[in-house]
């Protein structure tokens, strides 16, 4: 399909659509923003949260515990 094809599909899509989060969806990828925001206070969570990381506080994992925690949490839930 050529870009002229695609770009009328688009519109004609576009056209139909009626739900207000789709179409803000859209404008968010048009715009080349994700359409991600925190309020004040998950900011501030995810600031403290980072700064307890930086002074060795928080507990974390690497990718493979992630991928055993996970299997096992797996494992239980089909029992």
């Amino acid at each position: 399909m050529d870009t002229r094809a695609l770009k009328l599909e688009l519109l004609e899509k576009l056209a139909a659509v009626n739900d207000a989060e789709k179409l803000e969806e859209v404008k968010h990828v048009l715009d080349g923003t994700d359409g991600f925001e925190l309020s004040d206070a998950e900011v501030s969570v995810v600031s403290e949260r980072y700064e307890e990381y930086k002074r060795g506080e928080a507990k974390t994992y690497t990718w493979e515990e992630v991928q055993r925690m996970l299997e096992e949490n797996r494992r239980k839930e089909q029992r």
